[in-house]
């Protein structure tokens, strides 16, 4: 099972991109009217396929987080845990909490103290800070440390943790692929934006919050060989 996840691992973020990229060349319209297009993003196929990928990735890490707890490695179900309420809270951010699918009004007190919709990435909180220093520090950072693991005398029931190396990869590809966005309006003319921009590159902000939730329900699916392994406390 490891070996195909890795195969598919490193592979769909490339995939995902590409196919992105040649649906719209070939069929702007239809990219518009059903992957992602700026107005009615909610309801194009990266938003939809972001959620879920939270949301069911989220899931699966709180399971297996429980499980990990249960047979007494805490330092697994510790940031295993941490992984999964991140990726939840990442679902519920998605979808304005429900507020975008169903509508209701902001209640006062909160669009007056945080913004004048149900979430937080909207409001003055730095979530999106504090969300690029998680991932740095559970996916790039923790797995530098792992390889000194000996040396600094780190619990060895953490490996189960340990984020792998399509799961890395998908994060970084989509961080860097975002940086796209920045440097070909770099390159045109000061202030200038074509249909290309306006029509694809402004959505790379939405690719990338895609990949990353993918990246999430990788690390996910990544969790299920070693809870087989499990037989009695570590």
């Amino acid at each position: 099972m490891t070996k195909v996840l890795d195969s598919i691992g490193y592979a769909t973020p490339i995939v995902i991109v590409l196919g992105l990229l040649l649906i719209y060349v070939m069929a702007p319209e239809f990219y518009l009217a059903h992957i992602l297009e700026e107005v009615h993003r909610e309801q194009g196929a990266v938003e939809i396929v972001t959620f879920w990928s939270a949301l069911i990735g989220g899931g699966m890490l709180l399971t297996s987080s429980w499980k990990f707890w249960k047979c007494g490695n805490w330092p697994a179900a510790g940031v295993i845990g941490a992984v999964s309420g991140a990726t939840l809270l990442f679902a519920g951010e998605e979808i304005g909490w429900g507020q975008i699918h169903f509508g209701w009004e902001t209640p006062i007190w909160w669009s007056t103290n945080f913004g004048g919709s149900t979430d937080l990435h909207s409001s003055r909180f730095p979530v999106r800070t504090l969300a690029a220093i998680f991932l740095f520090m559970i996916f790039f950072l923790l797995p530098l440390v792992w390889k000194f693991q000996r040396p600094l005398r780190l619990p060895k029931n953490l490996k189960p943790a340990i984020p792998e190396g399509p799961v890395i990869f998908t994060i970084a590809f989509a961080t860097l692929y975002r940086e796209l966005k920045g440097i070909y309006f770099w390159l045109t003319p000061l202030g200038y934006r074509d249909r290309f921009y306006e029509e694809f590159l402004w959505g790379l902000n939405e690719h990338k919050e895609m990949l990353i939730a993918i990246a999430m329900l990788l690390y996910a699916l990544y969790r299920l060989p070693h809870l087989k392994q499990i037989r009695s406390p570590l």
